[in-house]
């Protein structure tokens, strides 16, 4: 099931940043690279509940699941993949803010 808490109560390890080859020269992870790795962990849930929503209906249409379960991991998978356009077309949007501010 996913996760859909606005607050992130887990602590980021950066040593799991992105970026393992900034660390093994010892530089600093950023902020950046600790929310990619998020981003990544996110992405990868998705394609999982994508993967169980697919197996459920396969499962439905060999009389083996019901309706219900389908309907809700189709609706789960629906607002994960909601919830990720959003927030790519909202970075895309800062990232062009920022690069049009004055220096």
């Amino acid at each position: 099931m996913l996760n859909m808490n606005p607050i992130n109560k887990k602590k980021v390890n950066p040593a799991n940043a992105v970026v393992p080859p900034a660390q093994a020269s010892g530089l600093q992870v950023t902020p950046f690279q600790t929310f990619l790795g998020e981003a990544t962990e996110a992405l990868e849930r998705i394609s999982q509940t994508e993967f169980k929503t697919n197996d459920l209906i396969g499962k439905y249409v060999a009389g083996e699941a019901n309706i219900q379960d389908v309907m809700l991991s189709l609706n789960e998978l629906t607002l994960g993949v909601s919830v990720a356009t959003t927030v790519v077309n909202t970075g895309v949007q800062t990232f062009k803010e920022i690069q049009q501010m004055p220096v």
